[in-house]
């Protein structure tokens, strides 16, 4: 009689007469004992010694070898499908709660995520791949069951992905603290070429030079405009006072941008040696008065020169060139 179909069928009968085919029968016994839904029938005296004078059917071994083997596969996906479905489910209860919150410190990351889902499968009996990468899983897992949910990513590369609330992304966009990049860049190319239209204004701006008088002076248009609408924005100021005020701040800042101002050659320029400074040219009512005076209450040529290297005043050699011409001017008269 075969001991696996246990039907007495004299024909192509096999003897069970090595170790290693007895070992084989055994462990048949053993995973049909654990998988309780295969259809193969095994005696329960193959799960003791190797069997004397055991018969089987060739056919019969290998169909019980094949459907224990369907069985192993079968059972745990089933297993590892009802472990993924309890750990997504913890999963975005998680995540719910915890970007619901009202304050903008909700803000989770996606590898914080990431890593506490893979404990979850692990806790629930998945097993996992050498190499577990949940995060774009998790992302569409998170859009398609949280209705209250957003990705951002930081402009720092270094740093992971943020899931957050509508709440939270708000608080986050007020101080400033996420940026849309796209809108940055825009902004980029609008001072970009802000810089590039008052460049070319101060360059065709006409050269002014002392001649005993500050009141003939005229900044450059677009410059003064700048300055002016950046101090005080597109706002109407109230009293005169205020107004006049402002209108000099933006008149000294126009300044110290027409002394700063460098030429392409300037700045293209290659020195052989490193140490050299620019050549200061350009004057304004600010670096000619503000050294006059400065020299005239201090009489230091230190502090004068230390004025220039900060663009704020033209370089001594020239306080005493203007000096010179003023004491000249009164001799002569």
């Amino acid at each position: 009689m075969c001991i696996i179909c246990q039907e007495d069928k004299a024909d192509n009968l096999h003897n069970v007469s090595i170790e290693n085919m007895g070992a084989q029968f055994k462990a048949i016994g053993q995973q049909t004992a654990r998988v309780r839904q295969s259809n193969v029938v095994v005696s329960s005296d193959l799960l003791t010694a190797v069997a004397e004078d055991t018969k089987y059917h060739l056919p019969c071994l290998s169909h019980a070898k094949r459907e224990i083997e369907r069985a192993k596969r079968q059972h745990p996906k089933d297993d590892i499908k009802f472990a993924q479905l309890v750990s997504d489910v913890e999963i975005l209860d998680m995540v719910e709660t915890e970007i619901n919150k009202s304050t903008h410190e909700s803000v989770l990351y996606m590898n914080d995520i990431e890593k506490c889902y893979v404990c979850l499968l692990e806790a629930n009996g998945f097993t996992l791949p050498d190499y577990p990468r949940y995060k774009a899983y998790l992302k569409q897992l998170m859009l398609d069951n949280i209705p209250d949910v957003h990705f951002t990513r930081p402009l720092d590369k270094t740093k992971p992905e943020q899931v957050l609330s509508t709440k939270a992304k708000e608080s986050l966009l007020a101080p400033g603290l996420v940026n849309d990049p796209s809108k940055l860049r825009e902004d980029v190319k609008v001072l970009l070429k802000a810089a590039k239209i008052l460049r070319k204004d101060i360059a065709n701006a006409p050269l002014w030079k002392f001649q005993g008088t500050f009141d003939n002076y005229e900044p450059p248009a677009l410059l003064q405009l700048f300055c002016n609408h950046a101090i005080q924005g597109l706002h109407d100021v109230k009293t005169t006072s205020r107004a006049e005020s402002m209108n000099q701040s933006a008149s000294v800042l126009a300044q110290h941008f027409v002394c700063a101002y460098k030429t392409d050659r300037q700045v293209t320029y290659g020195t052989k040696h490193g140490n050299v400074a620019f050549k200061h040219r350009t004057e304004t009512p600010l670096n000619v008065g503000l050294a006059l005076d400065v020299h005239k209450n201090t009489r230091s040529k230190c502090l004068v020169e230390k004025l220039g290297q900060l663009d704020l005043s033209v370089p001594y050699k020239k306080v005493m060139e203007i000096e010179t011409d003023i004491a000249n001017s009164v001799l002569s008269g």
